[in-house]
């Protein structure tokens, strides 16, 4: 691995962990005005190393597929959660809004795998039969 390669996952890595972090900190904090506790900040800080270390490693490895629909989901999921922020009225929205990028982010890891295991395959059997 050459070295521009280590600084590229590091710096994807890095910035999707910040990212993450400022945008779970700016919609809970000022979009909701609810207070942060510290156990709001260990939880955001997890969340946000856990997407920072996922994409990566996506980078690392040149799963690239993965890493597009990691990155397209966790979007997603920050776009419905705003959303949800300002326009639901039930006493439940924040819950809603953290569960959407939770779940649409795992969602499009999943995927993201079995679209990059399809096309391993796909290469795979390619090669075999020369086509």
């Amino acid at each position: 691995m050459s070295r521009p390669d280590k600084k590229n996952y590091l710096i994807t890595g890095l910035t999707v962990a910040i990212l993450s972090f400022v945008l779970l900190f700016v919609g809970i904090k000022f979009i909701l005005g609810n207070e942060i506790a510290a156990k709001n900040i260990i939880a955001f800080t997890s969340f946000s190393i856990l997407a920072g270390v996922t994409a990566s490693l996506l980078v690392l490895y040149e799963l690239r597929i993965t890493f597009i629909s990691f990155i397209i989901g966790l979007t997603v999921g920050f776009i419905l959660m705003y959303r949800t922020f300002l326009r639901e009225t039930s006493d439940w929205k924040d819950l809603i809004g953290l569960l959407s990028v939770f779940i649409f982010t795992v969602t499009s890891l999943g995927i993201g795998i079995l679209a990059q295991l399809g096309y391993h395959f796909f290469r795979k059997w390619e090669k075999k039969y020369k086509i």
